[in-house]
């Protein structure tokens, strides 16, 4: 499952959780479809209106791109509409970073930085930084962020389908699938930096994704197998 965001006002105000206040090295990952030709549509944005400082992920029909205090770019393939494209973006600690397009390398770029956030928020659908503008027109689905560079590998196995709690799950900062059966939107991470909503509705997901069960956010832990004692054999 996936929300749908009507490019006008629908967005997920994740708030200033510490957790997101995140520098290089880092990892933005999530899935896409467009709805409308030529629009703008921010995926997600952490940033510190203050200080200036942002990173971020977005993606229209030219491109997907990433967005930093110093040196934002985008990739070099464009986006139909009506069709679900996985997007990542990896920055290592040099400042190195890739662009993935459906798991396959679309971009790199260097000297990527900016200073970690202090007074920040973070948003998926909309971009604070641009005075909450550039709405999202369509449907986004699986954001997570991690502060580590995935690999090569790794952003593929995303965009075969892997669910992000299960690679590098202890470097998992925010994971919010979107299955749009909750609100608030629960963060299962484990961090609950769960979102507020504003408008966004209920659509199909991505081919590859399949439901996610609400474990911790809604449940309490499995109880844990019972103790057996095995009978002694006497000789």
């Amino acid at each position: 499952m996936a929300r749908s965001f009507n490019g006008t006002s629908d967005r997920i105000t994740l708030g200033n959780n510490t957790i997101l206040s995140l520098n290089i090295p880092i990892t933005l990952a999530a899935w896409f479809n467009l709805q409308a030709p030529g629009g703008y549509g921010q995926i997600y944005i952490d940033y510190d209106t203050s200080a200036g400082q942002f990173y971020g992920m977005n993606a229209n029909n030219a491109a997907i791109g990433f967005q930093a205090n110093v040196g934002s770019f985008s990739g070099a393939t464009g986006n139909s509409n009506n069709v679900w494209i996985h997007a990542a973006v990896t920055v290592d600690a040099s400042g190195n970073a890739v662009i993935y397009r459906n798991g396959v390398s679309d971009g790199t770029n260097t000297g990527i930085t900016w200073n970690p956030l202090g007074s920040h928020s973070a948003e998926i659908g909309a971009d604070f930084l641009s005075g909450d503008a550039r709405f999202m027109q369509g449907y986004i689905a699986d954001v997570a962020v991690w502060n580590i560079n995935l690999s090569a590998l790794e952003a593929l196995a995303l965009a075969r389908g892997a669910r992000p709690w299960t690679i590098r799950s202890a470097n998992l900062k925010g994971w919010w699938p979107l299955d749009g059966l909750q609100s608030p939107e629960p963060d299962l991470s484990g961090n609950a930096n769960n979102g507020t909503l504003t408008g966004t509705a209920l659509v199909f997901g991505p081919p590859y994704m399949q439901f996610t069960p609400r474990w911790w956010q809604t449940l309490p832990p499995p109880p844990p197998p019972p103790f057996v004692l095995m009978p002694q054999i006497v000789t």
